[in-house]
């Protein structure tokens, strides 16, 4: 019977256990042993860091070289990372003394390879069927890095699940990695010099995926990261409804069902969080995991930025910023000489005009200060409509997240298409235009809720659907970053103006 309610889903219920299968054997380089290993080390540290739902909820690994060797068991990754870091030490040094073997023996290595992963994850299911510790993944997925041609590999593949028991398995990932220069390096290749292969190639048949990657630490990373994204399929994650038609009298109303994606990592989900956003007050520094003590409550930094480089107002995507926006004015504090403030004010309005003028952003990274650690620091972009500056976190190279491939067909110019669009502009017709949007004109009934709980509620208690409190209490079990949603940055179309009282930056 399906644990699903008609509103409810269970996030990351349906993470699959990953099996990482190196080909260390020619033609893969040193360099690209390495760059796919610190790759997905990288990944594996975010998995094991990221508080909530299980993203990566076991990982094993694996190798072929003259024959086939399991390097690490499939283990849960929480609290195993130090194990995982010593097993691909361990890859790296076999990978070293690699010979070249026949293609023949090498897909006896690979079908023996696969039926042994297979093997390994069913005995686990097993023993872990009535462990209540760990929820064993139900699927397990494998992923072949290898630098030999992935077209004969991927058609071994297919050939060989044909006699293997492959209910719980997900599918296979071949990942043909690319050389330093860019070119796939592979025999067919070197026999056939004009043939020119699509780098971007993505083929799926069945449970065999087929992924040409470029060699780099950086591509490798972003496709690694693929495995932190929610795989839950089992239900829709969000509904737009929209009002019915006015032409159709007692039409039902159309509702678009949609799955989310992520754009990025929750920072305050991470240890050291609040170092990539601006806080004002000690709890939203708390959620970050900095390490400060309560008695240091009233203690806030004075965050210094460091103006990196200037941005084209176009070059940044609304998707690359995040978090609580803020507004910058010239500073009023009293200890300043009379002098010094009127020049800083000066310089900040120059800036101002400037920066509306010539159509351009700041790039900025946060400095180290006394209470944090220095070499971690966030971006932050800093825009002006000509009057007062507005403040936003950019994100980093370590907490984007790959957009997901999710193969939407073309709009046919079939009868059914035409219809479609029809039926969406209409709906959209009878919508009203805002012009101008007042956040003073759409309460949430926030008021309401918070006299409720505070009639109603005498104890902290963070379980309880309505419960809040000012007090940040870090010993709870559960984060109380992944109750909040943060404020998401406005586009940046259409003309600047200054902020009003009740209006918001644009």
């Amino acid at each position: 019977m399906s644990r699903y309610k008609p509103d409810t889903r269970a996030a990351f219920s349906r993470q699959p256990a990953h099996y990482l299968l190196f080909d260390v054997g020619q033609p893969m380089t040193s360099t690209q042993m390495r760059n796919a290993i610190t790759a997905v080390q990288n990944v594996l540290m975010l998995a094991c860091s990221i508080r909530g739902g299980s993203r990566i909820p076991a990982f094993g690994l694996a190798m072929i070289n003259q024959n086939f060797q399991n390097v690490y068991s499939l283990e849960a990754i929480q609290g195993n990372f130090s194990k995982i870091s010593a097993a691909f030490n361990s890859l790296s040094y076999q990978a070293k003394i690699s010979e070249k073997v026949s293609f023949q023996e090498f897909k006896d290595y690979l079908y023996l390879a696969i039926n042994s992963l297979l093997e390994d994850f069913k005995s686990k299911s097993e023993i872990m069927s009535g462990n209540n510790k760990w929820q064993f993944p139900p699927q397990m997925q494998i992923t072949f890095v290898t630098a030999k041609d992935g077209s004969d590999i991927q058609l071994c593949l297919e050939e060989a699940v044909k006699t293997m028991n492959i209910a719980k398995l997900k599918k296979i990932q071949v990942v043909q990695l690319q050389n330093e220069l860019g070119n796939l390096v592979t025999e067919r290749n070197m026999e056939e010099p004009g043939q020119k292969i699509n780098t971007n190639f993505l083929k799926g048949v069945e449970f065999v995926v087929l992924v040409q990657v470029a060699g780099t630490e950086k591509e490798l990373e972003s496709f690694f990261k693929t495995w932190l994204l929610d795989c839950d399929i089992d239900h829709e994650h969000l509904r737009i409804s929209l009002p019915p038609s006015v032409d159709l009298p007692g039409s039902a109303s159309p509702v678009l069902k949609c799955d989310i994606g992520e754009c990025l990592i929750n920072p305050l989900s991470l240890p050291f969080g609040h170092r990539y956003q601006i806080q004002m007050d000690f709890c939203s520094i708390q959620l970050g995991g900095s390490g400060l003590t309560k008695s240091a409550a009233n203690d806030m930094p004075i965050y210094e930025l460091e103006v990196l480089a200037c941005l084209s107002s176009s070059s940044i995507c609304q998707s690359q910023l995040f978090g609580q926006p803020a507004c910058l004015y010239p500073t009023q504090c009293w200890h300043l000489e009379w002098e010094e403030l009127l020049n800083n004010q000066q310089f900040f309005v120059s800036l101002c005009k400037k920066l509306c003028e010539r159509d351009e952003y700041l790039l900025t990274r946060l400095k180290g200060h006394l209470h944090s650690i220095s070499e971690l620091a966030g971006y932050f972009v800093l825009e002006s409509d000509g009057s007062e500056l507005l403040l936003n976190a950019a994100v980093s190279a370590e907490l984007v997240l790959p957009t997901r491939e999710v193969g939407l067909p073309c709009l046919s110019n079939d009868r059914k298409a035409h219809k479609m669009l029809n039926a969406v502009s209409n709906c959209l017709d009878h919508l009203p235009l805002i012009q101008d949007f007042q956040p003073s004109d759409f309460p949430s009934g926030l008021y309401s809720i918070l006299a409720r709980n505070l009639q109603h509620n005498t104890t902290y208690d963070n379980t309880h659907f309505l419960n809040g409190s000012s007090n940040c209490d870090m010993g709870n079990s559960g984060h109380p970053a992944l109750d909040t949603s943060p404020s998401e940055p406005h586009t940046r179309g259409g003309s600047k103006r200054s902020r009003g009282s009740n209006s918001t930056k644009k």
